[in-house]
């Protein structure tokens, strides 16, 4: 997503993208590059340069960023930071408190919503609260489709956990269903049922289940950030926590796992990400 969101910017001749990639992949390097941004080897040099920091990355790592970003905070810096990561209201708010001591550094809450940038000009929601969030509208002449929701810090990460238990919910769900059907030897039967009874179900399971298997390793954080969103209103956590190990199943024990965005060989179709997932499951069994 970041290296979308920075393509999208980019095109613009009066804004320059740039990213701190010391520490990141071959692949994560090379994306930036295409995208156009202009690449760094520090956090000290990335803030000197810039005025909007907008964090997107694994969630697992936002806090971990946030940090680094601090350590480099010199007396003269100002920027405003944005956290686009996929994490809790509670998450945010500690990271709001890192910048807290440093009056020049103001702190936005954000959730993106919605798939990648494409090249039919489709773009995500972005969703923003705080008492800063305003100053970001301007991202709209750049185009990315910025929404400001509310003053506190928290709602826009709020909205983001509700929504995304909503849709990665029920992928992690579908799979749970789609691959203990297979294993029982009920899985045409249970397609072919929701093809009959439930379409608009069984068209989301087409299309969400093979195009998570990148995405996995990704969700796990994602789930664990939802289900503490949900235990904090005095929920079960346990629905996502669930999630969280689904998303690491196929992740860590399934070839699925290694699979890449933009270069796919497996699990292409639902029939084939289901095969993929019983088969790594029936190996395992005693």
């Amino acid at each position: 997503m970041g290296h979308a969101i920075g393509s999208v910017l980019s095109r613009h001749e009066n804004i320059r993208v740039i990213t701190n990639v010391v520490g990141r992949s071959p692949r994560t390097v090379d994306l930036a590059k295409k995208a156009g941004m202009i690449t760094v080897n520090s956090y000290t040099e990335l803030i000197e340069q810039v005025d909007v920091l907008l964090s997107i990355l694994v969630p697992s790592q936002a806090i971990k960023l946030a940090k680094q970003i601090q350590q480099a905070i010199k007396p003269d810096s100002k920027f405003i930071y944005a956290d686009l990561n996929a994490v809790s209201p509670s998450t945010v708010k500690q990271m709001e408190q890192l910048f807290d001591k440093y009056p020049n550094i103001q702190f936005v809450d954000g959730g993106i919503l919605g798939g990648p940038p494409d090249l039919n000009g489709k773009t995500p929601k972005i969703y923003l609260s705080g008492e800063h969030a305003q100053q970001l509208e301007f991202l709209r002449d750049y185009g990315l489709d910025i929404r400001v929701i509310g003053n506190e810090v928290g709602q826009a990460s709020g909205l983001k956990m509700c929504y995304a238990a909503t849709l990665k919910g029920f992928t992690a769900i579908a799979i749970q269903a789609s691959v203990t059907s297979k294993m029982l030897g009920l899985g045409e039967v249970l397609f072919n049922e929701l093809k009959d009874s439930q379409p608009y179900v069984f068209k989301r399971m087409q299309s969400g289940i093979p195009d998570m298997a990148p995405k996995a390793y990704r969700w796990v954080g994602e789930m664990e950030e939802i289900a503490s969103t949900f235990e904090s209103m005095g929920l079960s956590p346990k629905i996502f926590q669930g999630a969280a190990d689904t998303y690491r199943f196929v992740a860590d024990q399934t070839p699925l796992g290694k699979e890449i965005v933009e270069d796919r060989k497996l699990g292409k179709t639902l029939g084939d990400a289901v095969d993929i997932m019983a088969q790594s499951l029936a190996g395992k069994k005693p």
